[in-house]
């Protein structure tokens, strides 16, 4: 029969140099004044954790081996990929994500509306109030701005003008003379009266 977890724990521990014959009070001092001790403290978690993860058999899941080889289970080695998944680290980032997500909206039900401050600097501690109110009246003054000075007849300062097929229609050029000759058509109401 195999040896029992415990013992195969215990032999683990004696072979990592983690459990083993005590130290003498003068060995510990020596130990202290050299800084053994931060050293040994950092490799003794890094062997701790080794043998956890080889102890827990709920922290790695391997899935069930592949019955046909094929091209797309092959790493790039050459050799077959194992399935081996670690079911532990997944729940707890999975936790993680919805105490970030979830929580929030735990704390948001039943909660309807509610006003968003969107002025300009109004979450900026940083801001003095002057300078708070001196941006936001630049903004409105400049989104005013844009929406009439697109239609603003009065404007002088407009880079394009009014033409039709290529001629200037401003009033300050020279006059446009009409292309209508009415000249042909000289026929009166008696002449349509003749004829009707």
């Amino acid at each position: 029969m195999p040896p029992s977890q415990l013992k195969r724990l215990k032999a683990s521990l004696r072979e990592q140099g983690i459990v083993g014959p005590q130290q003498s009070k003068k060995q510990k001092k020596q130990n202290a004044q050299n800084g053994v001790n931060k050293e040994k403290k950092i490799k003794r978690s890094v062997a701790l954790n080794g043998i956890r993860d080889q102890f827990n058999p709920f922290e790695i899941k391997q899935s069930k081996a592949p019955k046909f080889e094929v091209t797309s289970n092959k790493t790039l080695s050459g050799r077959i990929s194992k399935g081996i998944k670690k079911p532990g680290v997944a729940r707890g980032l999975a936790e993680e994500n919805r105490r970030k997500t979830l929580l929030l909206e735990m704390q948001r039900r039943n909660r309807v509306g509610g006003i968003i401050d969107k002025r300009f600097g109004e979450n900026d501690p940083s801001m003095a109030p002057e300078d708070k109110m001196l941006e936001r009246f630049t903004q409105e003054k400049q989104r005013g701005h844009k929406n009439s000075s697109a239609f603003d007849l009065e404007d002088d300062d407009t880079p394009g003008e009014l033409t039709h097929m290529g001629q200037s229609l401003s009033l300050d050029g020279p006059t446009i003379r009409d292309d209508y000759d009415g000249e042909d058509l000289e026929l009166s109401d008696a002449d349509d009266h003749e004829r009707g």
